[in-house]
């Protein structure tokens, strides 16, 4: 999303969420919870384990070779970029 237009999408956005029902609004946030640091600690620990396998490096190298991490359209498309990699077994 451009800069420009930022302020004027969250402005709306808000004036839509203003538009809910006070009740909703609090039981939609009351539905919200953070997860206990355990499972924050485990969840850390498996991506951890998971981006040091050999099939995510060579995703990353092939990313890092298309510009990953420096402007330019694999940053500004990265979901693209990731569905044109090749599988990785």
């Amino acid at each position: 999303m451009p800069d420009a237009a930022l302020d004027e999408f969250v402005a709306g956005l808000a004036a839509r969420i203003g538009d809910f029902p006070r009740d909703a609004l609090i039981a939609a946030k009351a539905a919200i919870t953070l997860p206990a640091p355990a499972d924050v600690r485990a969840d850390a620990a498996l991506f951890q384990q998971l981006v040091r396998g050999e099939a995510a490096q060579q995703r990353m190298a092939e990313l890092f070779t298309r510009g990953f991490q420096s402007r330019g359209r694999t940053e500004r498309n990265l979901g693209d970029a990731l569905g044109d990699l090749k599988a990785v077994d």
